[in-house]
């Protein structure tokens, strides 16, 4: 494994652990005006096997991982020149950065239970109990 790889590896566990530390202070916004799923998150929700977490929460984790991937692909497409399209650089960079962040799923299922879910459950509740007093 080349010297960029163990970058990338390295760079998507600070990534993903800055991300983990900053659940406990992460607030549901429900007026934030959600407008759906952008491609991006879409992608890696499903790698992640993520797809149940807020868009507002996951984005703020695959936009610096995608920077990651992308920075990855552009230094070893320069070395690589012509060896190797830039397409399929990033493709693997993609695929080792979602492996690595599925190697931190167990603690980051806890972090959304602990963190994420009870802010869900609470805001469901608050909407049930508007709904019953119309």
């Amino acid at each position: 494994m080349g010297a960029s790889a163990l970058r990338l590896e390295r760079d998507i566990d600070r990534i993903t652990a800055g991300w983990l530390a900053d659940l406990a202070t992460w607030t549901l916004d429900p007026d934030a005006g959600e407008t759906g799923t952008c491609t991006l998150c879409l992608h890696y929700a499903e790698r992640w096997q993520l797809d149940e977490v807020p868009h507002a929460l996951l984005h703020l984790l695959t936009l610096p991982v995608e920077g990651a991937v992308v920075d990855y692909a552009s230094e070893s497409f320069g070395e690589r020149r012509g060896a190797v399209s830039a397409g399929s650089l990033r493709n693997l960079a993609s695929r080792q950065a979602s492996l690595r962040v599925l190697a931190q799923h167990s603690a980051i299922a806890w972090a959304l239970s602990a963190y994420v879910e009870p802010q869900i459950r609470r805001l469901a509740a608050r909407l049930l109990e508007e709904i019953d007093a119309r």
